[in-house]
């Protein structure tokens, strides 16, 4: 398994990155704050430039 979240992103394909995205925008619907809390830990940050990475085609297969 992966040690942290940032360390699971880091190798996540693009179909994992985008429910990891839903996932954070969704779960913050039924608690309050969610969003905000991956926002301040890095980790919606890290999913948006896996995101980027993937589309540019810089993504290991």
């Amino acid at each position: 398994g992966y040690g942290s979240v940032s360390e699971w992103l880091q190798q996540a394909p693009l179909e994992q990155v985008i429910k990891y995205i839903s996932y954070t925008i969704w779960t913050d619907k039924v608690a309050p704050g969610f969003f905000i809390q991956t926002i301040n830990d890095g980790s919606l940050h890290q999913a948006l430039a896996r995101l980027e990475n993937i589309l540019q085609g810089n993504w290991q297969l």
